[in-house]
């Protein structure tokens, strides 16, 4: 016997007819197969998010280490913080930008 199975035509042109109507009742699907988001999403590597969210961080904060980024916890009075804040947003920086530009602008001459 083969393992050959026959094709339903008729379940085949219901299902076109179904999806034609459908196509029909709703003129204004929610985005284009064309679009640019569409092949984005065809083309995006889902193995990042299949990740776990524990793992995604620890790759994230060795990608910053190869940098010679590290994290810092540091206590802070509120004022100052909105002070910092403030600067950094004055002069279109992130926190981090900030101190560093701050360090910079303070570090004590080399002999």
């Amino acid at each position: 016997m083969s393992n050959v199975k026959a094709i339903d035509f008729a379940t085949i042109q219901d299902a076109r007819k179904t999806l034609k109507r459908l196509i029909a009742d709703n003129p204004h699907p929610l985005r284009e197969i064309d679009s640019l988001n569409y092949l984005d999403e065809l083309t995006r590597d889902d193995t990042t998010m299949s990740k776990p969210g524990k793992q995604r961080m620890a790759e994230y904060r060795e990608r910053l280490k190869a940098q010679g980024i590290r994290g810092l916890y540091i206590f802070i009075h509120d004022d100052d913080r909105k002070r910092l804040e403030s600067l950094a947003a004055s002069l279109d920086m992130t926190i981090g930008q900030c101190i560093r530009y701050l360090l910079d602008q303070h570090q004590e001459p080399t002999p």
